[in-house]
């Protein structure tokens, strides 16, 4: 038995009904997930991420200018500790680094997103020599000995 004309309209007017009420109820698009901070810092590798993980330890430079969940200027001191790497930094920012390192990082600061706040978004190997700020200072070159003078007829 072939459906009628009635039947037929009948089917599509539902069909239409179901998807505009489907629309009309969706949840909106996620809201961004915050404004993010970046920091730019300078540290020292203390332990590298285990196989298949992205977290690694690094001694860091004091950040001054922190600004906290509120966004009150807040500091942070020079300290070690863990981070979570972010999942799109190139593996060939992690290649050749060891304990000890000294590298520049970017941390990013998603305070909306708890389960990684904190992440480095982009990581690079400073050249060997870096001071970084716990670093003693460089020696002073020894002073150039100076010429004595003696008095004129004043055996040599």
């Amino acid at each position: 038995m072939l459906p009628s004309a009635r039947h037929l309209r009948l089917v599509s007017a539902l069909a239409l009904a179901f998807a505009l009420v489907h629309v009309a109820c969706s949840r909106p698009p996620a809201a961004p997930a915050g404004p993010v901070e970046s920091y730019a810092m300078r540290g020292e590798v203390v332990r590298l991420p285990l196989p298949g993980g992205r977290e690694i330890a690094i001694r860091h430079e004091a950040v001054p200018g922190f600004r906290d969940e509120s966004g009150k200027v807040v500091g942070m001191g020079a300290m070690t500790m863990p981070f979570t790497l972010a999942p799109d930094l190139p593996a060939t920012a992690m290649a050749g680094l060891a304990p000890g390192d000294r590298i520049a990082f970017t941390l990013e600061m998603h305070w909306q997103e708890p389960s990684e706040v904190a992440r480095i978004s982009r990581l690079e190997r400073l050249p060997a020599g870096t001071v970084l700020a716990w670093d003693p200072p460089p020696a002073a070159p020894p002073a150039a000995a100076s010429p004595t003078k003696t008095a004129p007829g004043a055996p040599q």
